[in-house]
């Protein structure tokens, strides 16, 4: 009891959506490090990149005006892979663009993959080389709508976009005067039916979202106003933003607490 009198109270800031949340990071820690990962996983000697909140935030601008000229405005988008950084650019080009997010677990097995990817409906998809031939074969069925596949990896294959050309076209149209991304309105509607999921939850399930089970999130559903699926859907993309939150929302500082597994009560 007396170690908690002694604790200082921080006010958390708010935070209405993932678009605010970058430009308000990339604005106060312009120049602080964001990112920090291996540019080839395979190499003897490490060389690793780092990248900063300024830089983070123009590649971001540049994928997601990528995406937009791709005609994918509104549409859903699923992400799978390894961490990296351009899952993290492609789910935050994502929903800062006004798109939905639809991240897979990368360890499921092919057979399970294919039906989650058809049943999201998605019409883009950004994918590890390693998921190609599984995601092809969902895209050569007749009632797909996968029409738009982007390897995060420099590949070359037909039909097939990668990483780095959405993010060069994404650049050079912004060069030329596009300015897809910055008239985006986020969809306030969206944010509200986030908040009415998470505040149906109790207490603890907030603390521990990993007990929510069936019918747990059956209850929530109802109480929220919103579908099994809207529920499902946000559970899964707080497990995949959670280190992006923390990393986001902080000053990049090495050597920070390990953060706790509950939802962001900015949103």
């Amino acid at each position: 009891m007396g170690d908690n009198e002694n604790r200082k109270v921080y006010k958390a800031r708010q935070v209405k959506n993932y678009r605010e949340m970058v430009e308000y990071s990339c604005k106060n820690y312009a120049q602080n490090i964001a990112y920090k990962y291996k540019k080839d996983y395979t190499a003897k000697n490490v060389e690793y990149i780092e990248k900063t909140y300024e830089q983070v935030g123009k590649d971001i601008k540049a994928f997601g005006t990528g995406l937009l000229n791709l005609d994918l405005m509104g549409e859903r988008i699923v992400v799978v892979g390894k961490n990296r950084y351009e899952w993290c650019i492609s789910y935050l080009a994502t929903t800062c663009s006004n798109m939905v997010i639809v991240p897979i677990d990368k360890a499921l097995p092919d057979i399970e993959m294919q039906r989650l990817i058809e049943r999201s409906e998605a019409k883009a998809i950004i994918f590890d080389e390693k998921y190609l031939e599984t995601i092809k074969k969902v895209q050569e069925k007749e009632n797909s709508n996968l029409k738009t596949l982007i390897c995060m990896d420099n590949i070359q294959e037909k039909g097939i976009k990668t990483f780095n050309e959405i993010l060069e076209e994404g650049r050079n149209q912004i060069k030329n005067g596009d300015q897809k991304y910055d008239n985006i309105e986020i969809d306030e509607k969206q944010v509200a039916r986030t908040q009415a999921i998470i505040k149906s939850m109790t207490p603890k399930e907030r603390r521990k979202p990993d007990i929510l089970n069936a019918s747990r999130r059956r209850r929530i559903a109802r109480g929220s106003g919103t579908t099994i699926q809207e529920v499902n859907r946000l559970i899964n993309q707080f497990e995949a933003t959670r280190k992006m939150m923390r990393q986001f929302t902080g000053k990049g500082k090495k050597g920070g607490k390990k953060g706790k597994r509950r939802f962001p009560f900015g949103f």
